[in-house]
């Protein structure tokens, strides 16, 4: 893709070469060249160690594989999601994606996922407080959100049909961490690591209709297959009565993970800017 110039957004200007890279240019880096670019210098090993993973040829989400085959997707590197400045960087990350997606053909852009990377932490964390910090973010999001919540979309969490929305998008968003013993299709490393793409992209290959519902259904044989064992309980269908959609954001490990929140930690604070449809 061409080089990406300066643009202004709801009055805030960034420079997504600052925030975003395609996948393939930091494949290609060596560390030294890395450094140069001004990438952390936990980058590059970090980033191929999640990549190595998706492309695995058992890994049970073929769109995040085929994106990594390509190297079609885009990452952001954050030090830390436990400062403002993090999460900040993630917040303008996400609206450069936005950028990228609104200048590209929908077909391409089913296979353009971001991908956050989290500086590793050693000793890792427990899975609560990675769910912990992955919750804080989006809740950093939604608090400083530079749009009025979607008038179409339902404000809470226990809802089938509910789905995070960030500037005006539904952000189909997830979180793996090292942690993950169990549930080891969401283990992608040493990193803290969040993807996310648009709703209404995946809703193209994935939605709720006979091809969409078929190739869930692929998907989750190949979760069995991938961690031994039944799917889990809590992944459910998009749109559906008992869906909830915040337990595929940050979910438990175990269908009795002890340490995992009764009530979704998301808080809807935008009452007097909900969106008219």
């Amino acid at each position: 893709m061409e080089a990406m110039e300066e643009r202004a957004v709801n009055g805030e200007r960034r420079d997504e070469r600052d925030v975003i890279l395609q996948w393939g240019r930091v494949g290609g880096l060596s560390e030294a060249q890395a450094e140069t670019d001004g990438l952390p210098p936990w980058s590059i090993e970090a980033f191929r160690q999640v990549i190595s993973i998706v492309k695995a040829e058992n890994f049970p989400c073929v769109f995040a594989r085929r994106a990594t085959l390509l190297s079609s997707g885009w990452v952001t590197f954050v030090d830390s999601i436990e400062q403002p400045a993090g999460c900040a960087k993630v917040r303008s990350a996400i609206l450069a994606y936005f950028d990228v997606l609104a200048r590209v053909p929908r077909e391409r852009a089913i296979i353009m996922p971001l991908m956050v990377i989290v500086k590793p932490v050693h000793p890792m964390l427990s899975l609560k407080e990675y769910r912990r910090q992955a919750w804080d973010l989006f809740q950093y999001l939604h608090d400083n959100d530079p749009e009025a919540w979607p008038g179409d979309v339902p404000v809470d969490p226990e809802r089938g049909d509910w789905s995070f929305c960030f500037a005006g998008v539904q952000l189909f968003a997830n979180l793996s961490c090292p942690a993950h013993v169990a549930h080891t299709s969401r283990n992608l490393g040493q990193s803290l690591v969040f993807a996310m793409q648009p709703r209404t992209n995946f809703d193209v290959v994935g939605g709720d209709n006979p091809k969409g519902r078929q190739v869930r259904t692929e998907i989750r044989r190949r979760i069995e297959r991938y961690e031994q064992r039944p799917v889990p309980a809590h992944l459910g269908f998009y749109g559906t009565t008992a869906n909830r959609e915040w337990l595929q954001m940050a979910t438990p490990d175990t269908d009795d993970d002890p340490d995992f929140p009764a009530v979704c930690p998301f808080k809807f604070t935008h009452a007097d800017r909900r969106r008219s449809e």
